[in-house]
């Protein structure tokens, strides 16, 4: 049973998550697939929590990474400015 019943519902929690962060924000997921992650607004307030300074960090594990690169571009620009902050991992099989 799933705690939300469409996928409007998961992301608007994610966006409260998001809105909430005020340090760290540590997320495992299968591959981001359902997060919708370069969607703008989302991408802007990942963006602002990388910019924000203070020792705040972005840890994604993910079990697979192979799609992430080619998928989202706009993740992967925030890797690349904000290495120092955002970090994304493979999780071990």
């Amino acid at each position: 049973m799933n705690a939300f019943e469409t996928p409007t519902e998961f992301r608007a929690a994610f966006d409260t998550l998001l809105a909430n962060t005020q340090h760290q924000l540590r997320l495992y997921d299968h591959d981001l697939g359902r997060f919708d992650i370069d969607h703008a607004p989302r991408h802007a307030a990942l963006r602002a929590l990388c910019v924000a300074g203070g020792g705040r960090r972005i840890e994604l594990l993910l079990d697979d990474i192979s799609r992430v690169a080619r998928e989202h571009p706009r993740l992967m620009l925030l890797l690349r400015d904000f290495g120092h902050v955002l970090e994304i991992r493979q999780a071990d099989p």
